[in-house]
């Protein structure tokens, strides 16, 4: 900590007291904040844990689903707790600078209490003669002094990390199930009023047929009742226009809504009521999302990526004939899903052209060709 000084090759004697000062300033403060985390980690971490399940519950609209007794009655310990733990946390007595000089003197192997030597030092009490001759032999002292290494509690040794990793997963878990509706469930789960609807019913049965002609036979399954959902909102299903959904109710409170562009779709949807059960027929033609929901609350949501099916193709050529035989066609005919002629038919008129005779073979008119197609 001696810097090299002037042309007599002997230490600067200001550039030397410089450079110790600031090397004890840095001690001191890096003593500062260690003790300042000793005292505030271990009345931090009961606010991190009750801050950590609260967003959980909010954000997953957990809260929010309690009924108004059972929603007070959580809100009053999330409170209680909140005003506990923040109480003690705000009324931390903080360390002082002389604080961190007395740790300091107390960690280093140095005698006389140096570092509050230089501390007093530094802030001008004293300025005798007898006081800088002291101070000489002080500043000898300096730079074997240390800082004390954090003082980890019993508390934090045995609670930080069960308490840390219980708040980040309440809180990932929570924004993870809550997703899109932050907002929504925030403010629910302060709403008090007495007709708060239950969560969606979980017994329904949900499908998707597609078209015969694309060979997919089997039925996506959406949802049945006894397993549950299969696909999440966040996951489209990719199906061909003129799909049909059907989807089963088996109560009388819980709706389906066809969305299309951010409206109401213009779909036909069919309707039928079998006892308590209500069974959904949608024909769909255009990407839609269909919401499941009670109330004000969205259980189930899916989303469809409707492919539009392409109209066939159909092109006609002449195939080339010896002289004076029939003519002949060829039909050809392109779909994306392939196309059967279920029945065709077809007209020639064999009347010649005019000025037929002037060629080597006879001209007629194109046949009309009619054909059913699937």
């Amino acid at each position: 900590m001696v810097d090299a000084s002037t042309s007599a090759g002997m230490p600067h004697p200001e550039k030397e007291k410089n450079s110790l000062t600031m090397g004890f300033n840095k001690l001191v403060s890096t003593q500062y904040w260690r003790m300042m985390a000793e005292r505030i980690v271990p009345r931090a971490l009961p606010v991190i844990g009750v801050a950590g399940l609260f967003a959980g519950a909010t954000l997953s609209g957990a809260l929010a689903s309690l009924p108004p007794t059972g929603k007070a009655a959580t809100l009053i310990l999330f409170a209680a707790a909140t005003a506990v733990t923040g109480l003690r946390l705000l009324t931390t007595k903080l360390p002082s600078t002389m604080d961190a000089v007395r740790r300091i003197d107390h960690a280093s192997p140095t005698k006389h209490q140096v570092a509050e030597n230089m501390y007093r030092d530094m802030k001008g009490q004293n300025d005798s003669p007898v006081w800088r001759l002291h101070m000489q032999d002080m500043m000898r002292e300096v730079p074997r002094l240390v800082a004390e290494p954090y003082r980890q509690s019993e508390t934090v040794r045995k609670f930080a990390a069960p308490i840390l990793l219980a708040s980040a997963l309440a809180t990932s878990i929570g924004a993870y199930t809550g997703y899109g509706h932050y907002e929504e469930n925030f403010m629910a789960s302060f709403d008090m009023s007495l007709n708060v609807p239950p969560a969606p019913a979980s017994r329904m049965n949900a499908w998707v047929t597609q078209p015969g002609y694309t060979g997919e036979y089997a039925p996506i399954v959406l949802h049945d009742s006894e397993n549950g959902a299969q696909f999440a909102a966040r996951e489209p299903v990719d199906i061909i226009e003129g799909s049909t959904l059907t989807v089963q109710l088996f109560d009388d409170k819980t709706e389906l809504h066809a969305i299309s562009e951010g409206a109401e779709s213009d779909m036909a949807m069919e309707v039928r009521n079998r006892g308590n059960t209500r069974e959904f027929t949608i024909t769909l033609t255009e990407d839609t999302r269909i919401d499941i929901s009670r109330g004000r609350w969205e259980g189930l949501s899916w989303a469809f990526n409707v492919t539009q099916d392409m109209a066939p193709t159909v092109e006609l050529n002449t195939l080339p004939v010896r002289e004076g035989a029939a003519p002949r066609y060829q039909v050809l005919i392109t779909d994306d899903f392939g196309a059967d002629i279920t029945e065709g038919s077809a007209v020639v008129d064999t009347a010649p052209l005019a000025g037929a005779d002037a060629t080597p073979l006879p001209q007629y008119r194109e046949p009309r060709i009619d054909l059913g197609l699937r």
